[in-house]
């Protein structure tokens, strides 16, 4: 069903085969939208890449050696010496100083023959313990991973607590100042408005809008007195 739906939408028989060419080509409609809508050449975007690195090997010893080498005809060197590892007979019975080599190398190999078998018996008879010992070791040191981590974590859940609390008592000081300055605010606005009643009052008891609030006409004589003295007057 998935390669059939791909089949569908993209023309291709494999399922999540974006690179055919049906798959392809409606990324490819968008090149040359892409040059045309742009002043730019190919050659200035490479203009603004950094150059490239100098891959010649030309100038590399090796390489001019082997070089040398293939345009003389020459035969390829020897890879690794495995000689050491054979036992090869000397090429002439009769050749002293060669059995005398292949004697050398038999009893070099014959030693390290006799290294490996001893490396085994170790192996047969400390391995167990060496490997429990080794088993032993990464468990303790994962056991104090472990308590770390645990503590860790205790320290983190402690901090999240200290901060959990703090932010309640300070959200508790800051309702209690909210509602502080809302009673504040009400006593201002209860106290505005005693004022405007109190004015309007003082008004209407002056005569022809003498030293009423927002009139701009001078005062009474007697207003510097207070309101007692205008009162006395009416009497």
């Amino acid at each position: 069903m998935q390669g059939a739906g791909y089949m569908g939408v993209w023309g291709c028989g494999r399922p999540r085969d974006f690179l055919c060419a049906a798959a392809s080509q409606p990324f490819l409609a968008f090149i040359p939208l892409q040059l045309a809508s742009s002043a730019a050449t190919p050659a200035d975007y490479l203009a603004a890449l950094p150059p490239a690195p100098d891959f010649t090997l030309a100038n590399h010893p090796i390489a001019a050696a082997e070089l040398a080498r293939l345009a003389a005809g020459a035969p390829a060197p020897p890879g690794l010496d495995t000689g050491r590892y054979r036992l090869d007979p000397p090429r002439k019975a009769s050749d002293l100083p060669a059995w005398r080599a292949a004697l050398d190398n038999a009893r070099a190999q014959l030693e390290h023959q006799a290294g490996r078998l001893l490396n085994l018996e170790l192996l047969a008879v400390h391995g167990p313990r060496a490997a429990a010992a080794a088993a032993a070791h990464v468990e303790a040191a994962l056991k104090g991973v472990e308590r770390q981590t645990a503590t860790l974590k205790a320290d983190a859940a402690a901090v999240n607590r200290a901060r959990k609390l703090a932010h309640q008592r300070a959200g508790a000081a800051i309702d209690g100042l909210e509602a502080e300055w809302a009673a504040t605010v009400a006593k201002c606005g209860a106290l505005e408005a005693a004022c405007a009643g109190v004015e309007a009052d003082a008004d209407a008891r002056r005569p022809d809008g003498w030293g009423k609030v927002g009139t701009g006409l001078p005062a009474l004589p007697g207003d510097a007195e207070g309101d007692g003295a205008v009162e006395m007057a009416e009497g």
